[in-house]
């Protein structure tokens, strides 16, 4: 009679914060193992923020590679219900240490599809018993991850380049390869670039890379970021952007006599993944949108912001009070007072965008903590209407904080304040 044998495998220290040799004689043949994992049982998941934390767990039909000191080959271990099943695993004869390697003992970094579900399938772990056994009264394994995850922030669209690619030494990484009896894996390298992720679309990315190794962060053959000689951390996550979010450019302003040009450095910032890149001021006067649309205020590296650019300030909120956020997905707002100015904050929600905010001080209206309101030109011209399209912003306590985009502006009238956007 065949004897069933138990491997509780313990999949802990999963947050971020082949052949068998059939040379043993008296071996039993066929194994399962019940897998406990802490998380919850989903492939993949990380919480909202920057700070958010990343969690792993085993999924149906994952697999594992199961060795021991005793053998040169690999057991395959696959997850079926709550266990892990093998229908060619044997004990030893005589107690060994036990290794298991996950999603096995070779791992492709190249080619990472980049989606939080995906990554979960190179996140590779390793760990052994805790002592040398036969495995005939059950085996428990501790794994433990041996690499960390990037977010890469995809800043724009075809304009910037997200190419990801990573060395260590004079050598590109290409994958991971388990250690010989060690709960671990070396870097597999190569003399030609190695691609592990790729995108077009603005938007957040994650691909796993060695841990615990100084590596060096390409994109496009651009050093973004290298780590210390220790490397990054197992089982953390860091955030890579694939380009500026913030800086500055030059801007050809009105001198205090407005009869001279000045030429000054603008800050700028970006606020959400492929968004504008808004001036962090506003045009020092006022304008009507015919002067505003054709550049009359900056020079050329700057410009009226699209209807579609200022739609990612909008949102609303009825929850009244001076002291509440409205978030959106690209957003969070607050009306308040900032500088001696009364007006509407907005900042960057997305990873990578958090520390990033800009001002929109109520120009030219009645306001005070209790109310505001004020209205910034966009681009948008339509034929059928003689009106042109404003942000327009709108608090009052109790009511609730609105931001909305309305044609009612006469564009050859109305002086509104302009943000201009990086051209």
């Amino acid at each position: 009679m065949k004897k069933t044998l138990l491997f509780l495998i313990a999949a802990t220290a999963m947050m971020m914060t082949g052949c068998s040799n059939d040379d043993f004689g008296g071996a039993t043949q066929g194994m399962t193992l019940n897998a406990t994992v802490e998380q919850p049982a989903s492939r993949a998941t990380m919480d909202e923020g920057e700070k958010g934390t990343y969690k792993f767990s085993f999924a149906v039909n994952d697999m594992l590679n199961v060795t021991n000191s005793q053998v040169e080959s690999y057991y395959t271990f696959t997850k079926q219900g709550e266990t892990f099943t093998s229908t060619n695993a044997q004990t030893t004869t005589a107690a060994a240490d036990w290794y298991a390697y996950f999603p096995g003992n070779t791992v492709n970094l190249a080619g990472q599809t980049g989606d939080l579900a995906g990554v979960a399938n190179y996140y590779a772990c390793a760990g052994k018993t805790a002592s040398a056994t036969t495995g005939a009264d059950g085996l428990t394994i501790a794994l433990k991850p041996q690499v960390a995850i990037l977010r890469i922030v995809k800043v724009d669209g075809n304009s910037t380049t997200c190419d990801i690619n990573v060395k260590t030494g004079e050598k590109w990484v290409s994958g991971l390869t388990a250690k010989s009896n060690e709960a671990g894996f070396d870097v597999v390298t190569s003399e030609s670039k190695v691609t592990l992720l790729t995108a077009s679309e603005p938007g957040t990315y994650y691909i796993a890379v060695p841990a615990g190794v100084k590596i060096a962060i390409y994109n496009g053959g651009t050093l973004v970021r290298a780590t210390k000689d220790k490397g990054l951390t197992a089982g953390k996550y860091y955030t890579v952007t694939t380009g500026p979010v913030r800086g500055t450019a030059k801007a050809t302003i009105k001198g205090e006599t407005l009869e001279t040009l000045d030429t000054l450095d603008v800050d700028w910032v970006q606020l959400w993944a492929g968004g504008p890149k808004f001036a962090t001021q506003n045009v020092a006067e006022t304008m009507k949108w015919t002067d505003a649309v054709k550049n009359k205020f900056w020079g050329d590296n700057w410009r009226v912001p699209t209807k579609d650019e200022m739609n990612g300030l909008v949102g609303s909120s009825t929850e009244g009070g001076n002291s509440f956020t409205t978030t959106t997905v690209k957003v969070e707002y607050l009306y308040l007072q900032e500088n001696n100015e009364f007006g509407f904050k907005f900042t960057g929600v997305q990873p990578g965008y958090t520390r990033n905010s800009i001002f929109l001080p109520v120009v030219g209206e009645k306001h005070d903590i209790l109310s505001g309101e004020s209205n910034y030109w966009t681009s948008y011209k339509d034929a059928s209407s003689k009106y042109r399209r404003i942000l327009s912003l709108w608090y009052a306590d109790g009511p609730g904080l609105y931001t909305y985009l309305v044609d009612r502006a006469d564009e050859t009238k109305d002086k509104y304040p302009l943000r201009p956007v990086l051209r």
